[in-house]
């Protein structure tokens, strides 16, 4: 016998694939109180992970819902056992608002429910211009379940992009807004889905709501 030359094949198989993702937002330019759609999808990935502008583990494909407040930019980095990808997608907040409708041409339609015996917070001085005044839901003797509503007529024909509203300044939270939902009607009977619907900060600042006009 005797040595001879030999070749040795060893198969590794394939390398992975390298992972792909695509991420967007739907509009990418809102006004303050309105909300994007981030939306991505990824493959040859294992697991995604938001930062910088939002947080948390998040699904390889799928959207959520983000309403800033400023200017803000949001990253998603998926990675898969061929490597890791990294988008960003920035979603500005502008700063011009509506015009708005005077309240001279407001009117109360009505309200659920309102305070009248142990204080006045009637359904009206929603629309009074005094911030020390404001309306409650009625809370001496009885407290009518959630949820509560008002009814606002505006005189003559107007285009309604938005609300403004301002929780009571007397330093107490009972009655705040929270969660809302706003609807608009031609004629006061069919009010058809909300127009714009979320969740407010539970403080006595400002809010504006903006909403595409109807």
């Amino acid at each position: 016998g005797g040595l001879t030359d030999a070749v040795l094949l060893l198969d590794t198989g394939s390398a992975p694939p390298l992972p792909t993702l695509t991420f967007s937002a739907s509009p990418t330019t809102i006004q303050a109180g309105q909300s994007s759609t981030l939306n991505w999808t990824s493959t040859g990935t294992i697991s995604c992970d938001a930062s910088v502008g939002w947080s948390g583990s998040k699904p390889l494909s799928g959207s959520e819902s983000v309403s800033p407040t400023a200017t803000t930019t949001y990253t998603l980095s998926c990675t898969g056992s061929g490597g890791s990808v990294t988008q960003s997608v920035t979603v500005t907040v502008g700063s011009i608002l509506p015009p708005l409708i005077p309240q001279s041409a407001l009117s109360l339609v009505a309200v659920d429910s309102e305070e009248t015996t142990a204080q006045d917070n009637r359904g009206v001085n929603a629309l009074d211009g005094n911030p020390a005044t404001f309306w409650h839901s009625q809370w001496f003797a009885q407290s009518p379940v959630h949820p509560h509503w008002i009814s606002l007529a505006v005189a003559g024909t107007a285009t309604v992009q938005g609300i403004r509203y301002l929780p009571r300044q007397d330093g107490q939270e009972n009655g705040t807004i929270q969660d809302y939902q706003v609807f608009v009607s031609q004629d006061g009977q069919s009010w058809g889905s909300p127009v714009a619907a979320g969740t407010l900060a539970r403080d006595t600042t400002q809010k504006d709501v903006l909403f595409n006009g109807v």
